[in-house]
């Protein structure tokens, strides 16, 4: 595969899931699992074409960040979907815990949302992306917002 090929691949693979953050944060929880359902596939079809092909050598440790990040990013918008769909049954009430029960309002969507922002796979994407950029191997509009750098913590010596 001829890099321009490999850029390629890379930049649907980051467009895809960084276009569906953004449309998971613009939209409406009671759309959100029908969005992630339809969109898993392609997600993961793109995760395999990836794991089939041949990276650049001086990539190979971005390329396995990003086919790792992808698969465990399908596998945390289950649980985006999860809080989507208990955020469209907006004012109910339901039932969470393993050991004891408790109850919660649900909240229109923030969970979900929190739930996104803190997926693994995400983060692992957006680094292997970094990484990537870096070598040229990505086309324009595909790597994180320069601002995604600085949404981790900070370390707990600058404080």
């Amino acid at each position: 595969m001829s890099r321009a090929d490999y850029s390629r691949l890379v930049s649907d693979a980051a467009g895809l899931a960084l276009g569906l953050e953004d449309a998971i944060n613009q939209t409406d929880a009671h759309v959100v699992p029908e969005l992630i359902a339809s969109q898993v596939p392609e997600l993961e079809a793109v995760t395999l074409r990836l794991k089939q092909v041949e990276c650049p050598s001086e990539v190979e440790a971005a390329h396995r960040s990003l086919v790792g990040g992808l698969e465990t990013f399908a596998d945390d918008l289950v649980h985006v979907s999860e809080e989507a769909s208990l955020a469209a049954s907006q004012g109910d009430v339901y039932q969470r815990g393993f050991f004891s029960s408790s109850l919660s309002w649900t909240d229109n969507g923030a969970r979900m949302r929190w739930e996104l922002s803190l997926s693994h796979g995400l983060a692992a994407i957006k680094q292997a992306l970094r990484e990537l950029h870096a070598t040229g191997l990505t086309e324009t509009g595909a790597t994180p917002h320069p601002a995604d750098e600085f949404a981790s913590p900070l370390p707990s010596d600058i404080w």
